[in-house]
């Protein structure tokens, strides 16, 4: 069979199949030439701005449950192992989230401590240093330090403090903070 052949026969057999009744199709459609039909033109809906809505109080929920748990998220667990035992659990702001009672000792102080609910929420660590907190032994004799009357060791043994102490307060007082 060749290509001609085969061409022949499917064009044959298109014809077969779908008749040409075009001007059938076109006549149907004068009769109906006039007649309208009234099409409804759909409001614009809410529901683009409810869909919105819903996806900013989903991310809103989202972010604020992740926020949740990192604040209430344990960081770090202390575990003061001298009689009384007792575990705390800490979070990054070192706020303590649960106190554990790890022996006998250790329930009985909890216990006159609401079982350790005086302790959640408070901060671990030493207290921050304020200029409230210098003494005023050391406020006294400062002036003399600064005018170069007394040295870093007087000044530290006349306020019976340690060098070290002396230090944090010269640089509380000069603004030199960490």
């Amino acid at each position: 069979m060749t290509n001609e052949k085969m061409e022949q026969r499917l064009a044959a057999a298109l014809e077969k199949t779908a008749p040409d009744d075009v001007s059938g199709v076109l006549s149907r459609c004068e009769e109906r030439k006039g007649t309208v039909i009234n099409m409804k033109t759909k409001k614009p809906t809410k529901r683009k701005w409810t869909s919105l809505i819903a996806a900013c109080l989903a991310v809103m929920l989202l972010g604020g449950g992740l926020f949740y748990q990192q604040v209430n998220a344990v960081a770090s667990v202390v575990s003061l192992d001298v009689n009384p035992s007792i575990e705390l659990k800490v979070n990054r702001s070192e706020k303590v989230l649960v106190c554990t009672p790890l022996n006998e000792d250790a329930k009985a102080i909890l216990a006159d401590m609401s079982n350790g609910a005086d302790l959640k929420g408070a901060k671990i660590g030493r207290p921050t240093l304020t200029a409230d907190d210098i003494p005023p032994i050391f406020l006294r004799h400062y002036p003399a330090f600064k005018n170069k009357n007394l040295n870093l060791s007087e000044l530290a043994r006349v306020c019976d403090i340690s060098r070290t102490t002396a230090y944090k307060y010269i640089d509380l007082l000069e603004g030199r903070t960490e």
